[in-house]
């Protein structure tokens, strides 16, 4: 099941404002601390609203009073329905005022402002990235610095990361490494073509860029195997495909891996690029 972490192409300053950030000391850690934070989070969220369920459906103004409890700092952020159709996906955005991102949003298929049961999932996805940007203020910041160099305006790079990163892959826990490999090769490649010929502090950017959306999406791909199975536990239906946690379908941790290797290339490169420039004997004017 697809969701949306969408970006909205707004023009911003380079301030990442406190609507959108908890505080360096609540956040202060490693990544993997930040991570866990946001685990201890969206838990606290999920426990106290699924206990207020009421007709297999809870009330936006229940899910407000989840979050707010759970939040060491007041943030602003939205819950907005759209109407259920076959194609409705759950999506959160950031909100602006002008210029200023002033707070996030998160749109989820309901009625009634009231979010039904086979919603959860998608809601705790997009929760999850809410949460995220919270706990990781330089996701905001990349993307202030994106949308301030058109970075996200680049149909190019929309459709890498739409159609070449962020997609489903033919592959499962039965497939043969070499093949696995063959995939990430041929990502590899289409990174570098759409890099070749830009600054290098461009393909830098574009890289953490795309690094930090397929983090960002992993994350939130595993929130929804963890909350499926604790609807299971609680003898509620699932969907399966967060049962069997999709996210290995799209490769994520190896598509990092991938990102995170060339951009250390790319920097070696121009590292050894410079060194030889200065090691030329320099010509001296008479």
């Amino acid at each position: 099941m697809l969701y949306m972490n969408m970006v909205s192409i707004s023009p911003t300053r380079s301030i990442v404002s406190p609507a959108v950030k908890l505080s360096y000391d609540v956040v202060k850690g490693s990544p993997k601390d930040r991570h866990e934070l946001v685990t201890r989070y969206t838990d606290k969220v999920f426990d106290d609203f699924m206990g207020k369920m009421d007709d297999y459906s809870v009330s936006f103004a229940t899910l407000r009073k989840s979050i707010d409890k759970t939040l060491p700092e007041k943030k602003k952020y939205e819950i907005h329905s759209f109407i259920p159709n076959d194609e409705a996906v759950a999506c959160a955005d950031y909100k602006y005022d002008g210029d200023d991102i002033i707070g996030q949003k998160l749109f989820v298929p309901a009625k009634n402002k009231r979010l039904p049961l086979d919603q959860v999932i998608p809601f705790m996805h997009e929760l999850t990235h809410i949460f995220d940007r919270l706990t990781n203020p330089k996701i905001t910041a990349r993307v202030v610095s994106g949308m301030a160099h058109n970075i996200y305006e680049n149909k190019e790079f929309n459709k890498l990361l739409s159609e070449k990163l962020y997609n489903y892959e033919d592959v499962s826990a039965f497939t043969s490494q070499s093949k696995r490999n063959a995939i990430i090769g041929a990502r590899k490649r289409q990174v570098k073509k759409f890099l070749k010929d830009k600054p290098v502090e461009k393909q830098i950017e574009y890289i953490q860029d795309l690094k930090n959306s397929l983090t960002t999406e992993k994350n939130a791909f595993d929130a929804e195997h963890r909350y499926a199975l604790k609807l299971q536990e609680r003898d509620l239906p699932a969907p399966n495909d967060s049962l069997n946690n999709s996210r290995e379908e799209f490769m994520f941790d190896d598509k990092i891996k991938m990102l995170k290797k060339l951009g250390i290339e790319i920097i070696q490169k121009e590292r050894k690029a410079h060194a030889e420039k200065l090691a030329k004997p320099q010509k001296i004017s008479a």
